[in-house]
């Protein structure tokens, strides 16, 4: 698959997960925000361009840092 086509297959995969009613988030490796789908703006009220890069814990647990690190010992 070249580059163009693993591309066009992102956000045919991007596209879809946004037509979806849950939250789908996608982090990396140091807990910072990938993806955001329409489902997550919804239930959480930020938007992508608010969340993008940044650490999921400064947007979803801010009242929660126990719960958070409750997440990360089971991951």
């Amino acid at each position: 698959m070249t580059f163009v086509g693993a591309e066009e297959k992102f956000i045919e995969q991007a596209t879809l997960l946004d037509k979806a009613q849950d939250a789908i988030v996608v982090c990396d490796l140091n807990f910072k925000i990938l993806f955001w789908n329409k489902g997550a703006e919804r239930i959480y009220g930020w938007s992508i361009n608010e969340v993008l890069g940044k650490p999921i814990a400064d947007v979803l647990f801010v009242e929660s840092e126990k719960q958070l690190a409750e997440i990360r010992k089971i991951s």
